[in-house]
């Protein structure tokens, strides 16, 4: 079955189960449709909503419970990125085809890595929605006003971000 490049980035942003963010279409049809303006937040299960409080990044990841919750903090940053890529193929369908298929590639790579995420959280004892998450990469990309936004703002400082701290969490 084809799917049109609206209808999944549309379930990815919109849904409301893990498995809409995890959703990979048979065939994807990269069609003309109208640009969307920027939703307040992005769909999702009642536990995975943002939380309103700062939260803090676990420490002493010698016990595992801190490491899990260590997992699905990473976790929710790969189904924000995922959200957020979807968001871009909706809000910019005139981006060239080239871009897309490369947004499109690399939500299926996130979603990998959300799921591993999830799985070796799981074998530490915690669940996906068990630990409060936040609202950090939505509220400073979903405001993007073209592509070069979302590509400089994910790819030169966020996916940055993480290989200056690569080390630390190995």
């Amino acid at each position: 079955m084809t799917t049109s490049i609206e209808q999944f980035a549309h379930r990815i942003l919109f849904g409301s189960c893990l498995d809409d963010k995890l959703y990979q279409p048979e065939q994807l049809m990269y069609s003309a449709h109208k640009p969307i303006s920027k939703p307040a937040r992005p769909g999702r299960p009642a536990s995975l909503q943002f939380s309103k409080n700062k939260l803090l990044f676990p420490k002493n990841f010698d016990i595992d419970e801190n490491r899990a919750q260590a997992l699905l903090f990473f976790a929710n940053h790969e189904l924000l990125a995922i959200e957020i890529m979807a968001l871009c193929l909706l809000r910019f369908p005139a981006a060239p085809i080239a871009f897309r298929k490369g947004i499109v590639h690399t939500i299926s790579e996130e979603q990998l890595h959300l799921q591993l995420y999830i799985q070796r959280a799981r074998t530490l004892g915690l669940e996906l929605g068990e630990v409060p998450v936040n609202s950090f990469f939505w509220d400073c990309l979903s405001g993007m006003n073209d592509p070069m936004d979302f590509v400089t703002g994910m790819g030169l400082t966020f996916e940055q971000a993480n290989l200056d701290h690569c080390m630390y969490y190995m």
